[in-house]
């Protein structure tokens, strides 16, 4: 890392981030021996120390859910968007009112980007600025993955193109997915970028590949895919598993396989979810702010952790559409 020529941001609530390290308010990741893997300060008084949210379900309804850094955005029944948590880029509170029934919507560590409708146009993104992942140029069709100060989307003109800070290559994917007439998944972590331009071909990635994140992508198909902070996994398309490339202590961990199929999986900054079927979550990794003891055991229809981010939230699956988190909740990102 010490190589790289660090983009610095200030935020308004004091932490300092070295965006090619750790983000804020965490500790180091799993095997990170250099003093420079870590974050140059501690972010905002007890976000390290938060013991998580009792994940409870509260009175907010969605019908979609994306978990940032420090915030989260749902889809509201209505439509619109709603977001909870830090706003020190104005991350949460600069949602445009006119965003009703997105097609899609992700979140990044300090910033959101959604397209608005089924015809090409220009993703809205609010948030952080400070690389320019709010400010996207030219029309893009879904899907929308949003990454630590990056984004990626597949183009009006076909193959994915990419927005935000460059400096580890994570807005210039290969040739082959540039020039890809279809994407099967796409996915944004914190430095780096994959896609999968079939249902049959495997994943390719790009950016920042300190862990293998880049180099070591799984030789087979995957169904489902996500990425965290040097490391991503998927859910293997022909044995239905878990598969994990990357950041060695955390892929040591992977959870392969379940009582029954999974059916989603997400990542976040160092540890990662897997939804089952019947809706059932267990989460694997690093266990920080309970982000993996304190999983409720109610099912959910769908749930979702964001780059660089110690929270998890989900839309249970008993008819009411309440969300619930868990995880760190200092800045009220896993307080719905």
């Amino acid at each position: 890392m010490r190589a790289l020529g660090f983009l610095v941001l200030a935020t308004s609530t004091g932490c300092t981030l070295v965006l090619s390290e750790t983000p804020c308010d965490t500790v180091a990741p799993p095997g990170a021996s250099d003093p420079s893997d870590t974050a140059v300060d501690s972010g905002p008084a007890g976000d390290t120390n938060d013991t998580g949210d009792t994940g409870a379900p509260l009175s907010r309804t969605a019908q979609a859910l994306v978990a940032g850094g420090h915030h989260t955005c749902a889809v509201d029944l209505s439509g619109a968007v709603d977001c909870w948590g830090l706003d020190g880029e104005s991350e949460t509170t600069a949602a445009p009112a006119a965003l009703i029934d997105p097609t899609h919507l992700s979140a990044g560590y300090r910033f959101t980007c959604a397209l608005a409708g089924a015809d090409p146009s220009t993703p809205t993104c609010w948030g952080d600025e400070s690389s320019g992942q709010s400010s996207p140029t030219g029309n893009f069709l879904g899907p929308l993955a949003a990454g630590g100060a990056h984004a990626c989307a597949l183009a009006e003109t076909g193959g994915v193109a990419c927005w935000g800070r460059d400096i580890e290559g994570q807005t210039r994917p290969p040739e082959v997915v540039r020039a890809s007439e279809s994407l099967h998944l796409l996915a944004s972590g914190w430095l780096f970028s994959c896609a999968q331009s079939t249902a049959d071909s495997a994943p390719v990635c790009w950016g920042y590949d300190d862990s293998g994140q880049v180099s070591t992508v799984p030789a087979g198909p995957l169904d489902a895919m996500a990425l965290g902070q040097g490391f991503g996994v998927g859910i293997d398309r022909t044995t239905g598993q878990s598969v994990c490339w990357g950041h060695s202590d955390i892929c040591a961990r992977v959870l392969s396989e379940g009582d029954e199929p999974w059916a989603q999986v997400v990542a976040g900054l160092d540890f990662a979810c897997n939804r089952s079927e019947t809706g059932q979550v267990t989460c694997w990794g690093t266990n920080a702010n309970g982000v993996l003891t304190d999983v409720p055991a109610t099912p959910f229809r769908s749930i979702t952790a964001g780059p660089g981010g110690r929270h998890v939230c989900g839309i249970l699956d008993d008819g009411t559409d309440q969300v619930t988190c868990w995880g760190l909740d200092a800045s009220g990102q896993a307080t719905p």
